[in-house]
């Protein structure tokens, strides 16, 4: 759908349901830029920016390509390459970079391969607590890492103990 697309070019929109936005200031560091690209949209994000979430499925792991990049003396210098994951539920988000290549030390303009996969960023709606649930909890969602992309995850909290 065109889902991953409008999450890069519509404007947030107070009608969709769940996690409306999401702050990438754990994703994208200061001086940096990540530029997300998904069925031919685009768009460059800095340090504190927004994503717009709304326009993406819960219980579900959309993917972007992405681009992360620093400007130093004038120079554009990527610094990695791959995947930008985001997993939304009603009031969440879990954001993964799954980094395909990175900076050749060697060679400022080049990249080399060099696979790593890191959580960058974690956001949501705030909770009062008074407005936490009693008793237990379930929580259900998808487990992802670089190596089982389809994972699932359950646990169980007891707010009584």
């Amino acid at each position: 759908g065109a889902g991953l697309a409008d999450a890069l070019t519509a404007p947030l929109d107070h009608k969709d349901k769940s996690l409306q936005s999401l702050t990438l200031d754990q994703s994208v560091r200061k001086n940096e830029k990540l530029k997300l690209a998904a069925q031919g949209a685009e768009k460059t994000y800095g340090n504190g920016d927004s994503l717009n979430t709304g326009k993406l499925k819960n219980d579900k792991i959309s993917r972007f390509d992405f681009i992360r990049q620093i400007e130093v003396d004038g120079q554009t210098i990527t610094l990695a390459s791959g995947e930008f994951q985001i997993y939304k539920q009603d009031h969440s988000a879990v954001v993964a970079l799954q980094i395909e290549k990175i900076n050749n030390p060697d060679k400022i303009d080049s990249l080399i391969n060099q696979r790593s996969f890191l959580v960058s960023g974690l956001g949501g709606e705030h909770t009062a607590f008074n407005q936490l649930p009693g008793g237990k909890a379930e929580y259900h969602g998808k487990a992802f890492s670089s190596d089982d992309p389809n994972g699932r995850l359950h646990y169980s909290i007891d707010f009584t103990k």
